[in-house]
């Protein structure tokens, strides 16, 4: 991928560590975000442990701020939660600068197939399905 291509990938991921701590944060960053990390686990499984092991710590986080905001407070984190979704995020940082084009392609059609399955089972934003091989 081109440099211009990954720096604009990775965006999300840096826009949410700047705005969380200022309370900024909302349903469509998480959901630019949650893009990322579902890029990153797809591609990453049976790949990379540690980005896989970053993808799953990092959409575990992002959805507990949603519980919370399905409870009427903020889109933010815990002190420990931020603390564990800065660390996934540098990870995946790395991870996705190392992605190829034909990677990109592929893990984003499965990422669209997935969650085209599970709305159609009747899943809705950030609710986790299960993944299955195939």
């Amino acid at each position: 991928m081109l440099e211009n291509q990954v720096n604009k990938l990775v965006l999300p991921l840096h826009i949410s560590l700047t705005l969380l701590p200022m309370g900024a944060f909302t349903r469509e960053h998480a959901d630019s975000l949650a893009k990322v990390i579902n890029l990153v686990f797809v591609d990453s499984d049976g790949r990379s442990p540690e980005a896989y092991a970053a993808a799953k710590e990092a959409g575990a986080v992002l959805c507990s701020m949603f519980k919370r905001v399905r409870e009427g407070k903020s889109w933010n984190t815990t002190i420990k939660e931020r603390d564990r979704l800065m660390k996934a995020i540098v990870t995946m940082d790395h991870y996705v600068r190392r992605f190829t084009t034909d990677r990109f392609l592929k893990a984003a059609m499965t990422v669209d197939a997935l969650n085209a399955e599970a709305k159609a089972k009747g899943y809705g934003f950030l609710d986790q399905a299960p993944v299955h091989k195939s």
